[in-house]
């Protein structure tokens, strides 16, 4: 394997020397992992890479090419982490780009200043979900660095409110848009208290969405925020649009899936076809792999009706 390569900005100094061993650490494990920096407003501290590895290395993007994408995406998450402090959902913790040969993954260490990791497939493959977790991990560790503790763990946050229910206490589900079409039905059958708290198919003729957000076992702050969710929840094709601009050339291909991981759960995204896709929000930390199934299903069902 290639040694990584090191690029520093000239801010850094020798106080940041343990952060590029992370990052050296972590790129050099011999896994998918191709170019992994540290970005804040804009701006590129340091990145580490094997992008010369042409062995492993297949996707069509040079080094500057990595910096940049990088660069604009650490700017494209601040902006929707402001967005998302205004809908209740809890902090930003990381951001996922799926494509079909490669995936990015931006993991915030505090707000505006994020860890991206560009990770590709092995040839003939599918990115695995092994860098995610290594990204993830080094963002620990910078987080415990930044408040002099030693490895610790995220914030956790919960707005579900854990006390029985009676019996036969109905579950509150709104719809905008039509209610009358499949793709309504399609959603309001995904929607449910468990695990997915909200669904909208969104196309260029508007958008269709269910939501269970007023249930009373959500905390009365998320309810309070169901306005500024399904605004933001209408926006969010575009949004992610506008990685799948970013991201293209690293992905290698067109953008097939958006996971934002939240405090509170997490938001997905699923393109099913150009101009329509869907998007799901859970509330509940626990259930963010049934959501994405969840919203993964629905993609299909509508892919076949919607």
């Amino acid at each position: 394997m290639t040694r990584p390569v090191e690029n520093l900005s000239s801010h850094v100094d020798a106080r940041w020397g343990d952060v590029v061993g992370m990052l050296r650490t972590t790129v050099g494990g011999g896994h998918s992992l191709c170019h992994l920096g540290h970005y804040t407003n804009g701006v590129a501290d340091l990145s580490v890479d094997v992008v010369d590895d042409v062995g492993n290395h297949h996707i069509d993007c040079t080094r500057d090419d990595y910096s940049r994408i990088a660069r604009q995406l650490n700017l494209s998450v601040s902006d929707l982490e402001a967005e998302l402090a205004a809908a209740g959902t809890g902090s930003l913790l990381r951001v996922v780009l799926n494509g079909r040969d490669a995936a990015v993954h931006c993991a915030a260490v505090v707000p505006n200043q994020h860890v991206i990791g560009f990770a590709e497939a092995a040839r003939g493959g599918r990115a695995g979900p092994g860098a995610e977790a290594l990204v993830s991990e080094l963002v620990l560790r910078l987080r415990d660095r930044l408040a002099g503790r030693p490895s610790g763990a995220w914030p956790s946050g919960s707005a579900l409110t854990p006390r029985p229910l009676p019996t036969g206490e109905r579950r509150v589900a709104r719809a905008t848009g039509r209610e009358d079409t499949d793709p309504a039905a399609a959603c309001r059958r995904a929607v449910g208290f468990e695990a997915l708290h909200y669904a909208a198919w969104c196309t260029p003729d508007g958008v269709v969405s269910v939501d269970c957000l007023d249930d009373d076992r959500l905390d009365p702050a998320t309810r309070r925020a169901r306005t500024a969710f399904g605004e933001l929840g209408a926006r969010f094709p575009r949004l992610v649009g506008q990685f799948s601009r970013v991201g293209l050339n690293a992905l290698g291909g067109r953008l097939e899936h958006v996971g934002v991981h939240l405090e509170r759960g997490a938001i997905h995204c699923r393109r099913v076809r150009p101009g329509h896709s869907v998007v799901g929000l859970t509330l509940h930390p626990g259930a963010v792999d049934r959501a994405e199934d969840l919203v993964a299903d629905l993609a299909g069902s509508l892919a076949r009706t919607g």
